[in-house]
């Protein structure tokens, strides 16, 4: 049985802001998730950030998300750049 996704309002606010090119890409990523959820290419975020996981998209773009097992969804938490994304 798959992962639902489920996006936060700043997630979806930043995916909105992408061009149409990287919201297919992030689209398609972040759906591949579902069937995988802690895919080789994801990694574990530490520190304030505990319980996260991190995804690279295309060169400097980075998606952070949490993985519910029990209720089986992933949660995006974060889209955006790999400089600011770990603010706040």
């Amino acid at each position: 049985m798959a992962y639902s996704i489920v996006y936060s309002e700043g997630a979806k606010r930043e995916l909105r802001r992408r061009s149409q090119r990287l919201r297919l890409e992030l689209t398609r990523r972040v759906q591949a998730l579902a069937s995988d959820p802690a895919p080789p290419e994801s990694e574990r975020l530490y520190g304030s950030w505990e319980g996260h996981r991190r995804l690279h998209v295309l060169g400097t773009l980075r998606v952070v998300y949490r993985i519910d097992h029990p209720v089986r969804a992933i949660d995006i938490v974060k889209i955006g750049g790999r400089g600011s994304i770990y603010d706040g």
